[in-house]
């Protein structure tokens, strides 16, 4: 019987331990600096740096969500070993996250991989 896979987003901020440990699947939300987008996961590994930079900074950064395709890139293998996601977001109320995530599982199943 295939498992259930757990996939959440950078703002739950999980412990690189937890995540490998558990085989968790992470989507990264963007961290823009002006016209600059990080992808935080990926480019911010040192919070505490990050966060000491935010203390001085003129103009905080913003952030924007996942697009559809990053979750689909996260989901579709995750489907094709036959299992089943659940998928635990910031909430709706805070950012179109969960609404991309969303559209990415629907997109999946009208192809029927989800």
């Amino acid at each position: 019987m295939p498992g259930v896979a757990v996939v959440s987003d950078t703002t739950a901020y999980l412990p690189p331990s937890v995540v490998q440990a558990n085989g968790i699947g992470i989507v990264s939300l963007y961290v823009n600096h002006g016209t600059e987008r990080t992808d935080r996961e990926a480019d911010i590994t040192d919070l505490a740096g990050f966060f000491d930079e935010l203390r001085s900074a003129d103009q905080l950064p913003t952030t924007s969500q996942p697009s559809v395709g990053d979750f689909q890139a996260v989901y579709g293998p995750l489907l094709a070993s036959g299992g089943e996601v659940v998928s635990i977001h910031i909430s709706a109320g805070l950012s179109g996250t969960c609404e991309a995530a969303r559209q990415a599982a629907e997109a999946l199943q009208r192809e029927g991989r989800g």
